[in-house]
């Protein structure tokens, strides 16, 4: 939620979980069960799976493994034009980190040049 900026109440609109839901699973006074999970990687668009772990339902992966898993589901996700399109972009991304034109944070990119 915070990379995303997103407030509970955001959370709950977009995953169709009662905000006093979430926020007693935040809390930690309650669990939420597979159908909420589920909701909850719909909305974050994210594979079931990484939700699964954080929950602490599934064993933990390395963190670039998790990454890689996010970037497939996403490109999983995107109609066959735009999955052309991702590709170039990653590779665009690349001659540019070659280069040194930019550094990237975790949630942003910086031109450095």
């Amino acid at each position: 939620m915070e990379i995303r900026n997103w407030k509970q109440a955001e959370l709950a609109r977009r995953s169709g979980i009662s905000a006093s839901q979430i926020t007693r699973v935040l809390s930690g006074e309650r669990n939420l069960g597979d159908e909420a999970l589920l909701a909850i990687s719909r909305a974050f668009r994210m594979p079931a799976e990484i939700i699964f772990r954080a929950a602490g339902l599934l064993p933990p992966k390395p963190a670039i493994n998790e990454l890689a898993e996010r970037a497939e589901h996403l490109y999983n996700l995107l109609a066959p034009e735009n999955q052309y399109k991702a590709l170039e972009y990653l590779e665009f991304l690349k001659i540019q980190e070659e280069r040194g034109d930019y550094r990237v944070t975790k949630t942003k990119t910086v031109e450095t040049g």
